[in-house]
């Protein structure tokens, strides 16, 4: 089965700028093969494929006036042709409307990430042109036999970068039978079977209920501590601190100290 997740990066100033770059000629792509291939049909009345419109561009256009698509990676180009192709090939089978163009501020950038430069690291990923990318959670591990992450994007939210990626996972196959069970959700108990099992609600037991008080105290006595490190605050109502925050453990000690 083929599962898709997604994730999010923590690009530095500079990737991020070479994101929107790619995202930019991600756009660009799609537009110009969407041209093309309507001025080619009123010309000739046949169907420009994906694959000429991607040789024009690498052939004659990207040696000479569109210099700027070495920049990212080659295949966020090559991908963003191919979407169009799939676009157009779904419009004739009667699936979706006709393609158009993607304005740059209402279309959501993304672009593609080549899925065989792609590399799974401890922090995050590496991929092509684009170098070691932090993210949020690392990505998940690939099964045997799979070589590559599937139909790998990158996209932007208006907030935060993303990618999303598909992978296989397998999982066995449960043999059903003709029981039947009522479930009843509760409060003092976190279920009720209709067989007369119970599942105890863990939030209820004495030990959660201890670590909660704890949680209580600790959050009292850091905001005590961040008090007593505030000299003032803005007219953002931000806080001046007297101290960085970095360097606030034991604080409180240590203004007992000095005050003695």
């Amino acid at each position: 089965m083929i599962l898709g997740t997604k994730i999010r990066i923590i690009p530095t100033k500079e990737q991020e700028s070479l994101f929107w770059q790619s995202a930019g000629v991600a756009r660009w792509a799609y537009n110009f093969a969407l041209r093309e291939s309507e001025m080619w049909y009123q010309d000739t009345g046949e169907t420009l494929s994906q694959m000429d419109i991607r040789k024009f561009i690498n052939n004659d256009l990207k040696p000479d006036t569109h210099s700027w698509l070495k920049q990212v990676g080659s295949n966020v180009m090559k991908q963003a042709v191919i979407d169009f192709g799939l676009a157009r090939q779904r419009f004739f089978d009667g699936k979706a409307d006709y393609p158009k163009l993607k304005k740059k501020y209402k279309s959501k950038p993304s672009f593609f990430v080549n899925h065989e430069s792609l590399k799974r690291t401890k922090d995050g990923f590496r991929g092509e042109k684009i170098g070691f990318i932090k993210t949020s959670q690392p990505l998940p591990k690939l099964t045997k036999g799979q070589k590559y992450y599937k139909n790998p994007r990158i996209t932007y939210d208006g907030r935060n970068w993303y990618l999303s990626i598909g992978f296989k996972r397998e999982f066995e196959e449960v043999e059903l039978n003709d029981v039947s069970l009522g479930i009843d959700v509760g409060v003092k108990e976190l279920a009720v079977v209709s067989n007369n099992t119970f599942y105890k609600n863990v939030n209820k037991t004495k030990r959660v209920k201890q670590l909660e008080k704890r949680l209580k105290r600790k959050q009292r006595s850091i905001a005590r501590m961040l008090d007593n490190n505030t000299k003032g605050y803005t007219n953002n109502r931000k806080p001046i601190y007297i101290q960085p925050l970095k360097d606030l453990k034991n604080f409180q000690k240590k203004k007992v100290e000095k005050e003695q």
